[in-house]
């Protein structure tokens, strides 16, 4: 097996563990080429995996043989870059969101539609053996009809209570933290579980959660969601306060099941066992190897750019209600 030409954009920070993820799976991936802003990063990335240098993704993008390209950078950036790749005939792993607002997303979405390649937007809780395992249960039907589910991230970010926000404080850098960044692991878990609901009521408050910042992004959200089949949902977020968390719980006609990273409790009546799960995996090199997987023909994929403009549609319409003070309907086949 030949492996894929990989470029990397934007190497610091979560791209360096994307690239380094990428870089363990000798079999699917060389890292080619590397881009970065900062130049000491630049330079350790491409002694550390033998690739190229660019200092922009225009370069890196153009750089001969690639097959693929890994871009993890400021929302505001996501659009350049994803479009330059997909023009230079790149398929694309990308960090989450697709888009910095739901236009940008559209076009990203069109783009790969009329060019063919393949995007993955990251989200790698789908990858813990205990998401899988709780989707197989799902789909085998065990809970009957689900009727309420929620999802939960709480976690305490040191930019955020140091006042260290960077481009992320920065609305028209970033387009949001709460729910476009912080809460997207859970909608995008709520959304393969769920699928798109029908409508979308959204408050980030007016308190500031992190008052010693400078900053004008949503700190913490609560989102609330009707499906078609007439359930509910909920999402609660804030990045700065503990405990860590991240949970779903499925409440069905039949049972629950409650999922974190590490465990899924199934609950039937009043009776809870522990699911048996595969054993640990690291879950970047996880949909490091799906993405390689999907390119290649040999599995469907988990993460396309389909599913993440859904999620985005979720994302925008949290922000227009928490706007508005008013739910905002997402409807049927809408484009």
């Amino acid at each position: 097996m030949v492996p894929l030409r990989l470029g990397a954009i934007g190497v610091g920070g979560m791209g360096g563990g994307h690239v380094r993820a990428a870089a363990a799976l000798s079999d699917d991936f060389k890292i080619a080429a590397v881009c970065d802003a900062n130049k000491d990063t630049l330079v350790r990335a491409a002694a550390e995996h033998d690739a190229t240098p660019y200092d922009s993704f225009d370069a890196l993008c153009r750089h001969d043989g690639l097959d693929a390209v890994l871009i993890t950078l400021p929302h505001v950036l996501y659009r350049d870059a994803t479009l330059a790749a997909l023009d230079a005939g790149l398929h694309v792993f990308k960090e989450k969101p697709v888009g910095r607002t739901l236009e940008d997303a559209r076009i990203l979405r069109d783009r790969a539609r009329a060019t063919g390649k393949r995007v993955m937007i990251a989200g790698q809780s789908k990858y813990t053996p205990a998401f899988r395992a709780a989707k197989e249960l799902v789909e085998q039907g065990v809970l009957g009809s689900i009727f309420l589910a929620t999802g939960l991230i709480t976690y305490r970010w040191g930019g955020a209570v140091s006042g260290n926000w960077g481009w992320r404080g920065i609305f028209a850098q970033s387009g949001g933290v709460a729910v476009i960044d912080s809460g997207w692991h859970v909608l995008d878990a709520l959304h393969w579980y769920r699928g798109m609901p029908s409508r979308v009521y959204a408050t980030t408050g007016t308190m500031p959660a992190a008052p010693g910042g400078s900053y004008d992004v949503d700190d913490k959200a609560v989102l609330t969601f009707d499906y078609p089949d007439g359930g509910i949902g909920s999402v609660t977020v804030t990045f700065v306060a503990q405990p860590s968390e991240k949970r779903i719980v499925l409440y069905g006609t039949e049972g629950t099941l409650d999922i974190t990273d590490s465990r899924v409790r199934h609950w039937s009546g009043d009776a809870a066992t522990d699911v048996p799960l595969a054993d640990p995996v690291d879950s970047l090199k996880a949909q490091m190897s799906h993405f390689a997987a999907w390119i290649r023909g040999e599995t469907p994929p988990m993460s396309d750019i389909e599913r993440g403009y859904e999620i985005q549609r979720i994302v925008s319409a949290a922000y227009q209600s928490a706007e508005s003070g008013s739910a905002v309907r997402l409807l049927e086949g809408e484009a």
